[in-house]
């Protein structure tokens, strides 16, 4: 056993000293969005009419969440593709797969009609299951784009449903 004192006590305390800083370092910023970010686990594009889940079993939007995603999330809104719909649902669907959405329904926009899609996305640590719903919307100007991606454990996210939409807006306008 190591004295008090010797080079082995100094590497050990130097070892745990290292590995609660790499906990700390890696778990610092779910704590933050814990006490920063607004408890739900379900974010809009749109709160006046959020997209609908119609073939995976998802409730509707909170209400109760409005008031909370638009302190917690001020500048998530619709985007406007300069596309047609048509196009604009081909680049839809390369997102979402690109990004390893699993497509679970697909409805591509007709005759002026609105398009979306439905996916389930596997989380990489834990392996939860979130669900999306893209809405594609005829526009002046292109299409109209509303994302919803809600979780499905837990009642807090940490900001994982708003990082999750940005990711897939910025990826379909590039």
């Amino acid at each position: 056993m190591a004295s008090s004192g010797s080079p082995q006590t100094y590497a050990i305390l130097s070892i745990l000293a290292g590995a609660l800083l790499a906990g700390l370092y890696v778990t610092l910023p779910y704590f933050q969005a814990f006490f920063t970010l607004p408890a739900i686990n379900d974010i809009s594009t749109d709160l006046e009419d959020p997209p609908v889940f119609r073939d995976i079993g998802v409730p509707p939007y909170p209400q109760t969440f409005i008031s909370l995603q638009r302190n917690g999330y001020p500048n998530l809104e619709s985007v406007l593709v300069p596309l047609p719909p048509e196009q604009t649902f081909d680049r839809a669907r390369d997102a979402a797969i690109d990004m390893g959405w699993r497509i679970a329904a697909a409805t591509e926009p007709k005759d002026g009609g609105e398009g979306r899609l439905e996916a389930v996305v596997t989380t990489r640590v834990f392996r939860f299951k979130d669900d999306v719903a893209v809405r594609l919307r005829p526009a002046v100007g292109g299409t109209e784009v509303d994302v919803r991606s809600r979780s499905r454990v837990g009642r807090h996210d940490l900001g994982a449903n708003a990082q999750r939409i940005r990711a897939f807006l910025e990826r379909l306008q590039r």
